[in-house]
């Protein structure tokens, strides 16, 4: 709120992915959970001026959003726990929509995975933090 985090967390997903495809699945079932929740405290608060809807969920993986806006069944989902689908159901009521960006322009990369100085820099901007010393020079 206000360009800063309100809410965040890291851990291990609760259940091992066989794809990339899956694990994108579950994390995004999972951020989705986590943006309703959110919109409705907002509102509760009567902070929900800004809100925009449906929630943007931002994605770069073409399979997971496939499989999160195709109500279809597919082979790949039988493996995954039903408590993810709520995703589904959230895409087919119009509550949430998937914006697809490059993989490139993925901020939530940088506490994935590991960047060289010229993308770890380019991070910090996208995540809106400030370098107060000039450590990233040397």
């Amino acid at each position: 709120m206000a360009g800063g985090a309100i809410s965040w967390t890291s851990k291990k997903q609760p259940c091992v992915a066989l794809s990339t495809t899956e694990s994108e699945y579950i994390a995004e079932s999972l951020a989705v959970q986590e943006a309703i929740w959110l919109t409705q405290l907002l509102t509760e608060l009567g902070i929900e001026g800004f809100l925009r809807k449906p929630i943007p969920i931002y994605a770069d993986n073409n399979g997971a959003i496939a499989l999160a806006s195709n109500p279809e069944f597919h082979s790949a989902m039988k493996l995954i726990a039903i408590r993810f689908h709520r995703l589904r159901e959230e895409v087919a009521a119009g509550n949430v929509k998937f914006v697809k960006i490059p993989t490139a322009d993925m901020a939530a990369d940088g506490l994935t995975k590991p960047l060289g100085k010229t993308l770890f820099k380019r991070w910090i901007i996208q995540m809106g933090l400030t370098v107060y010393k000039n450590a990233l020079n040397g």
